[in-house]
């Protein structure tokens, strides 16, 4: 009785064979996204602010400031200043050592005020947030309404670092996957020549 040769094993072997440079990228993309909250340890963290989140000051400051860890960038800090009666930042923020300064408009009336901030980290990546304080008097001057923004910039500042980062790493993502395959079928087509010859 004859037994007939198994072709099994050949074509495992040959499928791990063509498919082990696609398992390899696969590890390596997997690397990748496990890795991503990583940079948000070297983001700056904010330590203080003047006036304190949620404190009532006498009067309208001439400037709010910010103090984190680490030093913020200029490309891209931004603060708006919104009371009771619009937007009162003045100018661009200062930046001096780890410290962001926004100057605010003269005649800022009393009441509610909210800053919105973003700053670029030191490792390029974009960091916001809010704080609020409340004034019972006007700052001493003239108001005159002041032209900003339409929106906070924390918001979109976020979203747009968030999306240029996950942009790149979908390009390197397809990069990587578009080299695994042209490795996988020029290996399938050498194994096919030495199989051919033999």
């Amino acid at each position: 009785m004859t037994h007939p040769a198994p072709a099994a094993p050949r074509r495992v072997g040959r499928t791990r064979s063509v498919l082990a440079p696609v398992a390899a990228v696969l590890a390596v993309l997997a690397v990748l996204l496990t890795s991503t909250a990583t940079p948000a340890v070297a983001h700056d963290s904010l330590v203080s602010s003047t006036p304190k989140d949620g404190s009532t000051v006498a009067e309208v400051p001439s400037e709010v400031a910010l103090t984190f860890d680490e030093p913020a960038q200029r490309l891209g800090t931004s603060l708006v200043v919104t009371g009771p009666r619009g937007q009162v930042q003045t100018g661009t923020p200062r930046l001096v050592g780890a410290t962001v300064r926004q100057s605010l408009a003269t005649g800022a009336p009393a009441g509610h005020y909210v800053v919105a901030w973003r700053v670029t980290s030191v490792d390029g990546h974009p960091v916001s947030g809010t704080f609020a304080f409340t004034a019972t008097a006007a700052r001493p001057g003239t108001y005159h309404a002041v032209a900003g923004p339409a929106s906070r910039p924390a918001s979109a500042a976020a979203r747009h670092g968030g999306g240029l980062f996950g942009a790149r790493l979908a390009v390197g993502a397809t990069v990587l996957l578009a080299v695994a395959i042209a490795l996988a079928v020029r290996q399938a087509r050498i194994r096919r020549g030495r199989e051919a010859r033999a």
